[in-house]
């Protein structure tokens, strides 16, 4: 899912949930937001191998394609949390 607002400027904000499938069958849930072309992205996955992702903070920058939304995204940093 995704959706965004265009302010009267043109700037979009994007909002976007989805979820993408690793090639060793592990789910990974995104979540992005901000004003394009520049994002946070976090993610969230139930995999012990992706468990890392859980705590990462990501940025992105994207553009338009023919085939749809291209994006290069960079690790900014790790959050921990202590419980």
């Amino acid at each position: 899912m995704d959706w965004g607002l265009t302010s009267a400027g043109g700037i979009f904000s994007p909002d976007a949930l989805y979820t993408l499938q690793t090639d060793d069958n592990a789910t990974v849930l995104v979540f992005e937001r901000g004003h394009a072309p520049d994002v946070q992205v976090l993610f969230e996955t139930a995999s012990d191998k992706y468990a890392w992702l859980n705590r990462a903070v990501a940025y992105a920058s994207g553009a338009p394609t023919a085939d749809g939304i291209a994006l290069d995204v960079w690790q900014v940093s790790l959050v921990f949390v202590s419980l």
